[in-house]
């Protein structure tokens, strides 16, 4: 709901009055409602009774009275207006929208505990599962690009994970919502373990919807690693079964999205690999490009920030494979990938050179730091969110060097290549808050707010 807009008025043999008009957040279903609040308060008993004279007494008693109102009628005018509004408009189609409900976890202290316990929680499952970096990024992109904007159907409402069990389910699911074929189900196996690791933390974060846990995933997969902070809008309800039907109707079929939650590769016999043109085809659909230039620098957004995450996790697992340097086996299961220890910080806070206390004398660097909800960062490994996946791509490509069929197609494509300059020469936070942005805008998709606090 969108502020009032107050506005005199002169209706013809009427009272001044101001229109009130209130529309709602979601642009397709906009239906405006006027509430005719008088200007001049009403006359009194004897001059309602007059029957003499009565159109001069009123101008006499209109040019007398101050249009002066108190806080509680102006309240009780919008209360009975917006009312009756509301119960002469036409009931809009059902859609499957995302619903916010802004005071689903009460006032502004319970909702910052309540959200901060969520984020910690999330950042207690990456440190002991890392390699999910990637896949809880693509898990937040899969789930709002379920969005159509012109059927005003999905969005952040945590139908991803209805779409992830037709794939494991073995008919392959309903003939409502069954997967074109060629889609390879087992690329999806990642991402499903990933879903399943947030249904263990589930208990500690009952609640939080399932959406709000799948949006705060992406965004809290960035923060572990240096990327950019965002503000991530919580109140999300989950989709409802007639939601969740919409859903899967509208993505029966279309290959480009079932490609981009299994992240097909082409390995798979007859299966067709993800491609620019697949991500570019959902981020039209969802109303996230509006054109081929946006699309194209959309696409290698999207593109790098996954490829980055995967670069990060690979050298996290590379540096646990590493044998230790050191000669004794004490210093080697000191040094060892540990990611509830070591190779995580919470904050800037280390335990550095402080005794382990079982008598040895040595520094204690294997054992994790205790931390609160009120914890606001953690950073695994040494490596950063940056641009350096891009750089890397834009160097194999010049140079010739083998490339999977999504770069490929990428570097092949005019405008996604000259996105890809753009993005790989410029500074590093560019390219930060550019998909920082586009994550923000993709966790909105379909955004509707239930519940708004009047403001006058």
């Amino acid at each position: 709901m969108s502020g009032g807009t107050f506005q005199n008025t002169a209706w013809p043999h009427r009272e001044p009055s101001v229109v009130l008009q209130f529309a709602s957040s979601h642009a397709s279903a906009a239906l405006p409602i006027a509430c005719f609040v008088p200007l001049t308060p009403p006359p009194p008993f004897w001059l309602r009774r007059a029957r003499l004279h009565r159109a001069p007494l009123h101008a006499l008693h209109a040019c007398l009275s101050t249009p002066r109102y108190t806080r509680r009628q102006l309240l009780q005018y919008l209360v009975v207006g917006t009312g009756i509004g509301s119960l002469l408009r036409t009931p809009a189609p059902t859609s499957a929208f995302v619903d916010f409900d802004v005071n689903r976890y009460g006032d502004k202290e319970i909702r910052v505990s309540t959200l901060n316990r969520l984020k910690q929680n999330l950042r207690n499952v990456l440190s002991e599962r890392p390699w999910h970096l990637e896949h809880l990024l693509r898990l937040a992109l899969a789930d709002a690009l379920t969005y159509d904007q012109r059927t005003d159907v999905g969005g952040s409402s945590g139908t991803v994970r209805s779409l992830l069990g037709l794939l494991r389910s073995a008919d392959g699911g309903t003939a409502a919502a069954t997967p074109p074929d060629g889609v390879d189900a087992e690329g999806a196996q990642g991402i499903s373990e990933a879903l399943q690791a947030l249904g263990t933390i589930r208990r500690y974060v009952q609640d939080t919807s399932w959406a709000d846990t799948i949006a705060f995933g992406g965004s809290v997969a960035l923060e572990v690693t240096g990327g950019p902070r965002m503000k991530v809008q919580n109140g999300r309800e989950d989709a409802g079964a007639e939601q969740r039907q919409a859903v899967l109707q509208a993505l029966h079929g279309y290959a480009p999205y079932w490609r981009f939650l299994t992240w097909a590769t082409g390995d798979a016999g007859g299966a067709s690999p993800l491609t620019v043109h697949d991500i570019r085809a959902l981020l039209r659909r969802s109303g996230l490009a509006s054109d081929d230039d946006s699309a194209a620098t959309a696409c290698v957004l999207v593109v790098g920030a996954l490829g980055e995450l995967c670069r990060i996790q690979d050298t996290l697992l590379s540096a646990a494979a590493e044998p230790s340097s050191g000669s004794g086996t004490e210093d080697a299961d000191d040094d060892a990938f540990d990611p509830t220890a070591a190779a995580v910080t919470y904050g800037k806070v280390r335990r550095r050179g402080l005794s382990s206390g079982d008598g040895s004398g040595r520094a204690d660097r294997g054992r994790p730091v205790a931390v609160n909800t009120s914890t606001r960062s953690l950073t695994l490994g040494s490596e950063r969110f940056r641009n350096t996946y891009l750089k890397a791509l834009r160097q194999r490509a010049r140079n010739g060097d083998a490339l999977t069929p999504l770069e490929s197609s990428l570097a092949a494509d005019t405008a996604c290549a000259a996105a890809l300059d753009r993005l790989a020469g410029a500074a590093s936070r560019e390219f930060e808050n550019r998909f920082a942005a586009l994550l923000e805008r993709a966790t909105l998709l379909g955004a509707r707010y239930s519940r708004v606090d009047v403001r006058l």
